[in-house]
């Protein structure tokens, strides 16, 4: 599963499984870290804040850092799919340039699902002001309670920083974060689904959850040289007052408790015990992950299916309007070409009836004139002979 971000912030509550030397350890202390991430390049540029709240170990790592500094990250959020669910989470971070390694190294924090007590996504109302200002006041919190802090993977050999002050801090400052147990981490609202975010948070939660070898494989990192978990340190506090003068002091000093070879039951006691997983049915998160899902894509293809209807009636609206329009148009354009075709065809008509009557009153008027011219003839004729037989006649 590949979340894509624009931006996030991951605030750090602080909280060390131990202290030592009677210190005050790191309970109640938290930093902010602000990242911007590429989309599919994961680069991560975190501008480290000073700690918020009261003065603890925090301050000592945190409190040299300034606004102008940056640390490098590089962060991956990595929910892997197995027989049991999601159920290993990485986060792997740039850190600092080691001697042992010619190139930037890789410093993996990695979080075993086994030791998530408890993942809850929500959306906070009262936000830090750096989440505020990075995130705006919408933002959606997907927030870590471990049994265990993260484990922070190191190549082997010596930790030996290129530059003792900037990349030591930026060390000491992975290792800080490598002892909490408590870690809330805000991005922009609406990129995780409900549906999605709380399938995620029961599975990564289950007790039966356990981390994937092929994830988990220590000794395929580093180009095959392996890496370690790096021990967890507990930083020594800073002093809360000065120490007291020299003659103030007891003449003389309390002797020192005996030496114990075997730890005592008090203080092996005091130890976290890793929590055993119980039985957990798989079968009751399954069905209700692809009810989850299957409800999801119904409401989406619900939506899309509305939008696509509203589009075809809005189409065909349009076109039914064009349509009206044009046939208005068309109409009277051909009720004045069926007039001036009737009118045409009447004119043709009509010259064509005068021109047949005017040709047969011609012809009949022809033949008329030629009857009479024949018998005019003929009467002529007949005249004419006679009075020339009566002239020959007086004659003799």
């Amino acid at each position: 599963m590949a979340v894509t971000l624009d931006k996030l912030v991951l605030a750090i509550h602080c909280q060390a499984t131990g202290n030592s030397g009677g210190g005050k350890g790191l309970a109640g202390a938290r930093f902010v870290l602000v990242c911007r991430l590429r989309v599919w390049d994961w680069l991560v540029w975190v501008p480290l804040s000073r700690p918020v709240g009261s003065v603890s170990c925090c301050e000592s790592y945190l409190g040299r850092w300034e606004s102008h500094q940056r640390l490098l990250l590089r962060m991956s959020f990595v929910l892997v799919l197995a027989p049991f669910g999601y159920n290993t989470l990485w986060l792997p971070l740039f850190g600092s340039d080691l001697l042992t390694v010619p190139n930037v190294t890789t410093l993996l924090l990695h979080i075993p699902p086994e030791t998530i007590a408890e993942l809850t996504v929500g959306c906070p109302n009262e936000l830090h002001q750096i989440v505020r200002e990075q995130l705006g006041p919408r933002t959606t919190c997907l927030s870590f309670r471990l049994h265990q802090p993260p484990q922070l993977v190191v190549p082997k050999g010596p930790l030996a920083p290129r530059r003792q002050r900037e990349h030591g801090d930026k060390l000491d400052s992975l290792k800080l974060l490598s002892q909490a147990t408590s870690l809330d981490i805000y991005f922009d609202h609406g990129i995780l689904q409900d549906a999605t975010a709380r399938t995620v948070c029961d599975l990564a939660a289950s007790p039966r959850a356990r981390s994937v070898a092929q994830y988990a494989n220590l000794d395929s990192l580093y180009a095959g040289k392996g890496g370690v978990v790096l021990a967890a340190e507990s930083p020594p506090s800073p002093p809360t007052a000065f120490p007291p003068a020299y003659n103030e002091l007891c003449g003389t000093t309390p002797p020192p408790p005996p030496h114990q070879d075997h730890p005592s039951p008090a203080r092996s006691s005091r130890k976290r015990r890793r929590k055993s997983p119980d039985p957990f049915d798989v079968e009751s998160i399954c069905p209700r992950a692809v009810k989850d899902m299957f409800s999801l894509y119904k409401k989406d293809l619900q939506e899309m299916l509305g939008e696509i209807k509203n589009d075809i009636l809005d189409h065909v609206d349009r076109r039914l309007n064009e349509i009206h329009r044009l046939s208005d148009t068309y109409n009277r354009e051909e009720i004045d070409e069926l007039v001036q075709e009737v009118r045409n065809d009447g004119e043709d008509y009509t010259d064509s009836k005068i021109n047949d009557r005017v040709l047969d009153i011609k012809a009949e008027l022809k033949e008329y004139a030629e009857d009479q011219l024949r018998d005019t003839e003929e009467r002529v004729l007949k005249r004419l002979k006679s009075a020339s037989w009566a002239l020959k006649t007086g004659d003799e």
